[in-house]
């Protein structure tokens, strides 16, 4: 029995996906080189993003993260791991102190004295201590935000979880993180159910000192066990998840920056093992470019480090269903993998979830100017309504 939904007309839910670029200085390397101009494409990001309903970010180290929050704290709903430290007390205390000192002990024209120059310092040193938190809160460089407009009276953000994947540098602590967003207000529906979308963020690791497949192949196990994790034994910890109708009250959406191209053994995983069916949006609205198609990481952008690397690695995904267990348990790869997914399919009357399905009447690829780029990477923007 298909859901009461209304017109086509319905409002639709934009999305956008972005890795920020947005490295703290400490960590700085060769291949990271042109992470410069961090603090005035942290305010270009932020004006962007505005007016999108739902913001999903990776590489948000802590790095410029009170420019972002003063951006969109009066527009958009935080998660709480996501907040600057260093804005409740450090810039407060600056200004009030600094201004005050730097009033009774230096002269119109002397020398700055330490309380100015300090002052002058302050988001650097309000960077360094979100580095910090972040770093201790194992965000793994993922932000994600929602638009107040989605609810009148409270938060749109109904639940978040973050699971640090066990593969990767210590340093970067990559991950995914889950946020289940109340849309009730696009009026989806006819009626007066409750409608949610179940956002999926994450940032798979690049090449560094661990075998960049093995790692990916591991960290994609662990995201799949993560969502299971949510959907089927409520690790958001939501009272009202065991009556949630998902065919008619949820969507599912898994975006990030992958770190694989189109048609890789992984993004093979994601579309023909884990989530059989999962459906690339850029390759849905686009079905004619192929391997030709724009690409997210781009040597037309002047921040890439790696010209010789053109790819498409940043993706929004719609899950429609999620598989039984079963699909989890043969190694990837594997040269049974026609008799395996066979298996599944014979499985899926049965054990299968089957979520909200959406449509995308839009996904594009938004670039920039030279030299007025937001990041290394072009960020992605989607329109969602449903079917």
């Amino acid at each position: 029995m298909s859901s009461p939904q209304t017109n086509s007309s319905s409002a639709e839910l934009s999305v956008v996906c972005l890795n920020t670029y947005l490295i703290p200085e400490g960590w700085v390397e060769e291949y990271t080189k042109t992470c410069i101009n961090q603090d005035q494409r942290a305010v270009a990001m932020a004006e962007f993003c505005a007016d999108k309903d739902v913001v999903c970010l990776q590489e948000v180290w802590g790095s410029q993260v009170s420019i972002l929050q003063t951006k969109f704290e009066n527009s958009h709903s935080l998660l709480h791991r996501n907040k600057s430290c260093s804005r409740s007390w450090w810039l407060a205390w600056v200004d009030r102190i600094t201004g005050c000192c730097a009033h009774t002990l230096s002269e119109p024209s002397s020398p700055p004295s330490m309380w100015s120059k300090i002052s002058q310092q302050k988001e650097s040193f309000a960077s360094l201590l979100d580095c910090g938190f972040f770093w201790l809160q194992a965000n793994g460089g993922l932000w994600f935000s929602a638009a107040k407009s989605l609810h009148s009276s409270e938060s749109p953000i109904v639940g978040s979880g973050t699971h640090s994947y066990l593969t990767g540098t210590w340093k970067m602590r990559l991950g995914v993180q889950a946020t289940l967003v109340d849309v009730t207000s696009k009026k989806w529906r006819s009626d007066d159910k409750k409608v949610y979308v179940l956002f999926f963020n994450t940032h798979l690791h690049f090449e560094d000192t661990y075998n960049r497949t093995e790692a990916r192949t591991s960290q994609l196990r662990e995201m799949v066990q993560f969502f299971r994790d949510i959907v089927l034994r409520n690790r958001l910890n939501l009272p009202f998840f065991s009556e949630l109708n998902w065919k008619e009250q949820c969507a599912v959406v898994i975006c990030g920056d992958f770190n694989t191209s189109y048609l890789t053994p992984q993004y093979e995983d994601i579309t023909k093992v884990y989530f059989p069916g999962a459906r690339d949006l850029y390759c849905e609205l686009h079905p004619q470019v192929g391997l030709d198609g724009q690409h997210t990481y781009d040597p037309e952008n002047s921040y890439v480090n790696f010209p010789d690397q053109p790819s498409r690695i940043d993706y929004i995904f719609l899950i429609d269903k999620l598989p039984p267990e079963a699909s989890c348990d043969l190694p990837i790869h594997s040269d049974k993998m026609e008799e395996h997914q066979q298996a599944i399919q014979q499985k899926e009357e049965k054990d299968s979830i089957e979520f909200l399905r959406l449509k995308c009447s839009r996904l594009d690829i938004m670039k920039q100017p030279k030299g007025k780029e937001y990041s290394d990477h072009w960020p992605l923007l989607a329109h969602l309504s449903p079917f």
